[in-house]
């Protein structure tokens, strides 16, 4: 028997599973552009500063 407070708690688990992959994937794309941005601008200014 599945009491209502187990039913609830149970959606609120993958409420917040799903809602902190979402957010985890968009800071993993940030975090990538940033990196990428960082490593183009370094390269840049290596290349201009050599």
């Amino acid at each position: 028997m599945v009491t209502p407070s187990l039913l609830i708690s149970g959606v609120l688990i993958l409420l917040v599973i799903y809602v902190a992959y979402r957010i985890g994937k968009v800071l993993l794309r940030v975090f990538i552009g940033l990196a990428v941005l960082a490593l183009v601008s370094l390269g840049l200014w290596k290349l201009f500063h050599s």
